[in-house]
């Protein structure tokens, strides 16, 4: 190799490696710019985060307290609803309170009547009419002998005097129909009077009586059912107190939140 090859070949390595390092430089600078840029930029993003969470907050803080505030309004109207509730509720037992007193004090009522029906009718009805159908038997018995008597006056009088057969016949036949009649007439008082005493009055009776046993029956379901439906009404009226109390004790633990 000459001697000018060789001064070539030495200038172009030298040329190279300056090369490299001026790229080297270059490298550094732009490194060195970019951490600066990064570096001036950071504070401005940190800014940024903290108003987006302040602004994030804020809008949170507000929409709680919205919500606070439906739901003060919700329990205190649902306070109202609730006290109303319990002057319904007092309305409904005082109601139900008259009208089971008068239904107990009607069916004792109507109980009490039909014992006084009782009473009457052993007292007073019954033996009247017995009494009655005893004279009814009594005039019947009575009709009877008079009928017989007169037909045997009749007889010894139409046998003493002398008179046409056929108007005797005839008058002894009328006055021994009236004794016929008379006759069954005492025999339909005697069954009536029977049938009376030992059939109608007792059968009245226990109907009567039977009103009277009705009567208490019913008396003591009206008591019972007065009882069932005070105990409902109280129940109620309870429950709306509860419920008052409830809503009181919300309301104040909200305030307290």
């Amino acid at each position: 190799m000459s001697n000018r090859t060789h001064l070539v070949l030495v200038l172009l390595l030298i040329g190279a490696v300056g090369g490299c390092a001026t790229l080297r430089q270059v490298d550094r600078t732009a490194v060195t710019t970019g951490a600066r840029q990064t570096a001036s930029a950071a504070p401005v993003v940190a800014e940024s985060d903290t108003a987006s969470d302040e602004k994030k907050e804020k809008k949170s803080e507000a929409k709680t307290k919205a919500e606070k505030e439906a739901k003060r309004a919700k329990l205190t109207r649902d306070l109202e609803i609730a006290r109303e509730k319990i002057a319904q509720a007092q309305l409904a037992m005082d109601h139900q309170r008259a009208d089971d007193e008068d239904a107990v004090r009607k069916a004792a009522a109507e109980r009490d009547l039909a014992a006084a029906k009782v009473e009457d009718f052993e007292k007073h009805s019954a033996p009247v009419r017995v009494e009655k159908a005893q004279l009814s038997l009594k005039r019947a018995g009575d009709n009877l002998i008079e009928a017989e008597e007169e037909l045997e006056q009749l007889e010894m009088m139409y046998g003493e005097q002398e008179l046409a057969e056929k108007t005797s016949e005839i008058v002894i036949a009328r006055a021994k129909r009236r004794i016929e009649r008379a006759r069954w007439h005492l025999n339909i008082q005697r069954q009536e009077l029977n049938n009376l005493e030992n059939e109608t009055i007792p059968l009245e009776r226990r109907e009567l009586v039977l009103k009277v046993e009705a009567g208490e029956i019913q008396h003591q379901g009206k008591l019972r059912s007065a009882e069932t439906n005070m105990l409902e009404k109280q129940i109620a009226l309870m429950s709306a107190h509860a419920e008052v109390a409830r809503l009181e004790i919300e309301l104040k633990n909200l305030d307290v939140e």
